[in-house]
């Protein structure tokens, strides 16, 4: 390119090997064609942004375009221009004067550079608007992960002058002249309070925006000098092409649950939610059984189309992942480890599809909760994350599994996903009251309206809500299931009851509370001759899903007589959520009320003519009014570590008759447990219902601090924003991922199969394979014969892995 014309067209915004570049000034256009077409042509942008702003688009898109072909001011820093010498030179840059910054990203020098130079230069010219111009940069210039910061953790305040020279500066604020003069941007026709509330979402349009303008394939780079209109005009088509290519766009419209679910006699959840008008904004609380149909009804809610569906783990969510095919659109699997699921890519264009950050933009996204949670954490590109959720119906099941913490963060995602107009819907089959109330009054205030009035307590029971309507409906049961509960604190009755259940043709499950009692039953079925598998969450990735598989396969809702007779399956809280399987028998360890409700949702779920009369067995101490302080404990160490609070055990186990029937006796089981009246715990287990409970409240607070404040705007208030994997969406002991090895090869062929995750303070390191990998974060253990010698904090200790077993010591 030849250098005449204005002197911003000397600067590089892009760059490639072999000293070829893209001007800086073209690529700051060609990302403010992208955030234009995106309000101008994106149905959930829109929707979003008229939400929380009452600017008319074209208003908008000058404003936001403006702000956006500033995005990269701070890469007129000589500092930036040095980083590729070859092209700094070719454009005759004196290397004096080129501040060596390590320090500093482009995107605060950048926020730094407007604060103290341009915006003194510039407010005239932007009527005054000197706050909204303030708020805009920040969202522009804050496209790298988080808010900009003039002062950023541990170093220095910025100082612009140190890092830009007279000329750069210059270069710049004519630049950042000629953007108002060409987009002509009505910034003080909206209100500094009305702009913070849309920062965040405004952050992430922009940030959307770098990305797609960053793409070479749709954005090749230019070496001819043309005028700013040409410029644009050109960027503004291939911004359009991009915005289709990628897969952003993908808006289906919305189908009756009768176009969706064609085969289908609707439930009466189904029903009940096919007659609520959920065009627009709209928030729906659906508390049914498993089995009642709770998911159509959501995707129903929902159009069929516009919609994350968060789910409480990869298990769960692998398996609606099956089901939603037949929907088409643009979908995307989202959470950590979708790479294992066989075709899981395909279903979405493959640039929306290469980040979990991005694929929550497809049009339907199915994935754990927490890919969802982290919109409303301190996590990098949170603010994207906002916008892939924008507009969109978000859907929470299994809402009871959450703990305090991951219950604060999803309320405040539920108040800021309304803010900007989003609907939500909520599925539970163990929800108490009071958690309903806090979700509907979260909800209520980011849409900016009264606390809907939700007293009915039947269940089923589906609860509704949108501008200027609330709606509850008592709903009859789809199918009323009664079994006989029997408490057992002897192993042994409970595996002569399996043995007579397999003998005579059919299949039963055993939910133990830890790994190692799981393992440990298992073997014991095995020495007893018993057909028996084993599933729970220390195998390796690829041995794990290939016995999600098999477990589905072999007791889902298509097993047949051959494939269930005489088998049973021992596992872990794996098989408690979401997954469709059906069992004969069943026997519980003891759990909180909820858990055990969920358990007994998987005996005999489905119709399949002759069955033996369903009964639930639940493992227990033996209950009596005054139990000693280590009633728990004595019983199961484990169980007594898992499920600290021996208080709600003991009430659970009380509340539980001989005879239980579902849905009917759901809410009295779990108010009692849950519900604000306080009913009298023993005495003696009153020192663990206090600590359990300072736990919980610890819990609830880390949430209440880790979660964003949206009300400060997008702007940097001290917070870190930290890559995914360091702001947790869960609380426990930290993990480890593993790689195991035979010899010098991945136990399952590859890397990613050969993982598994084991808390950090069972395994501190053990011996390593030879051959060099890169392993990133994780690290490796070289086993012989399945079997390795490693280190934990208190000394060594044998370390084995076996497919079936999985990991144990």
């Amino acid at each position: 390119m030849h250098h005449a014309g204005p002197d911003y067209l000397r600067y590089w915004g892009k760059a490639a090997e072999g000293a070829s570049w893209h001007p800086l000034v073209y690529h700051s256009l060609d990302v403010a064609a992208c955030a234009v077409a995106l309000i101008a042509q994106h149905p959930r942008i829109k929707r979003a942004l008229a939400a929380l702003l009452p600017a008319d688009s074209n208003q908008l898109a000058a404003c936001i375009g403006w702000a956006a072909a500033l995005h990269d001011i701070g890469k007129f820093s000589p500092g930036f221009q040095w980083k590729v010498p070859e092209v700094a030179a070719s454009l005759g840059r004196s290397e004096v004067g080129a501040a060596r910054n390590e320090t500093y990203r482009h995107d605060s020098l950048g926020y730094a550079l407007w604060a103290q130079h341009l915006e003194a230069a510039l407010t005239a010219t932007l009527g005054g608007a000197k706050s909204q111009a303030r708020l805009l940069m920040g969202c522009a210039t804050g496209h790298h992960g988080g808010p900009p910061s003039l002062q950023p953790a541990a170093k220095p305040r910025i100082i612009a002058s140190s890092f830009f020279a007279t000329a750069d500066r210059d270069a710049a604020r004519v630049w950042a002249e000629t953007m108002v003069q060409f987009f002509q941007p009505a910034l003080a026709s909206i209100t500094p309070a009305q702009l913070k509330r849309a920062s965040w979402w405004i952050a992430g349009l922009i940030t959307l925006a770098d990305w797609l303008g960053s793409s070479t394939e749709w954005f090749p780079y230019t070496n001819e000098t043309l005028a700013i209109d040409q410029y644009f005009q050109t960027a503004s088509e291939r911004a359009r092409r991009a915005l289709t290519a990628s897969g952003v766009l993908g808006a289906r419209p919305r189908r009756s649950f009768p176009e969706l679910f064609p085969e289908f006699a609707p439930t009466p959840v189904q029903r009940a939610v096919i007659e609520m008008t959920t065009q627009s904004q709209f928030l729906l609380i659906v508390e049914e059984m498993t089995g009642g149909g709770k998911t159509e009804a959501a995707i129903a809610a929902a159009g069929g189309a516009e919609f994350f569906f968060g789910l409480p783990t990869m298990a769960t969510a692998n398996g609606l992942w099956h089901r939603l095919q037949a929907l088409g659109g643009e979908q995307a699997l989202v959470h950590g480890k979708r790479w294992l699921m066989p075709r899981a890519m395909e279903r979405a264009a493959a640039w929306v599809n290469d980040s979990p950050r991005k694929a929550l933009l497809a049009d339907i996204g199915v994935g754990t909760v927490d890919q969802a949670m982290m919109a409303a954490l301190p996590t990098r590109f949170s603010c994207l994350r906002l916008a892939g959720l924008a507009g969109k119906t978000l859907v929470v099941d299994e809402l009871h599994a959450y703990d305090p913490y991951m219950t604060r963060v999803l309320e405040r995602l539920v108040e800021a996903h309304a803010q900007a107009g989003g609907s939500v819907v909520l599925l539970s089959a163990t929800l108490p009251l009071q958690s309903r109330a806090q979700f509907a009054n979260a909800w209520a205030k980011g849409a900016a309206l009264p606390p809907p009035d939700f007293e009915d307590s039947s269940f089923p029971c589906v609860s509704f809500a949108a501008a200027g309507t609330t709606a509850q409906r008592a709903l009859p049961a789809y199918r009323s299931k009664q079994c006989q509960v029997h408490r057992k604190s002897s192993m042994g009755k409970i595996v002569a009851k399996i043995r007579e259940v397999t003998e005579a043709g059919y299949c039963g499950c055993w939910i133990r509370n830890t790994v190692g009692e799981a393992v440990a039953t298992y073997q014991l079925l095995q020495r007893e001759g018993i057909k028996v598998r084993l599933f729970h969450s220390r195998f390796t990735a690829g041995d794990r899903a290939s016995i999600e598989a098999a477990v589905l396969r072999q007791y889902g809702k298509e097993s047949t007589p051959l494939d269930r007779a005489g088998h049973v399956l021992v596992a872990t809280q794996v098989v408690e959520q979401s997954l469709d399987l059906d069992f004969d028998f069943m026997a519980t360890d003891l759990a909180p009320i909820d858990l055990m409700i969920q358990r007994a949702g998987r005996l005999q779920r489905h119709h399949r003519g002759d069955r033996i009369p369903p009964e639930l067995w639940v493992h227990c101490p033996v209950l009596t009014d005054d139990p000693a302080e280590d009633w728990v404990e004595d019983w199961s160490p484990g169980t007594a570590r898992v499920y600290p609070d021996h208080g709600k055990l003991w009430l659970g186990l009380r509340a539980l008759r001989e005879s239980l029937t579902l849905p009917g006796d759901a809410r009295r089981l779990i108010e009692t447990v849950y519900g604000t009246a306080d009913l009298p715990v023993p005495p003696a287990l009153m020192a663990r219902v206090e600590q359990a409970a300072n736990a919980e409240r610890r819990k609830a607070l880390a949430g209440l601090n880790n979660r964003i404040s949206f009300g400060a705007g997008y702007s940097d208030d001290g917070t870190q924003f930290q890559a995914d994997e360091h702001v947790p969406t869960r609380l426990g002991p930290p993990t480890q991922e593993w790689v195991l090895f035979e010899g010098n090869h991945p136990v399952n062929g590859t890397l990613e199969l050969s993982v598994v995750s084991l808390p950090l303070y069972r395994l501190r390191g053990g011996p390593a394979p030879v051959t060099d990998i890169p392993l990133s974060w994780r690290k490796a253990i070289s086993l012989t014969s399945g079997v390795a010698r490693c280190e934990r904090a208190n000394g060594h200790f044998e370390f084995r892995y076996d497919p079936h077993i999985g990991a144990h010591w």
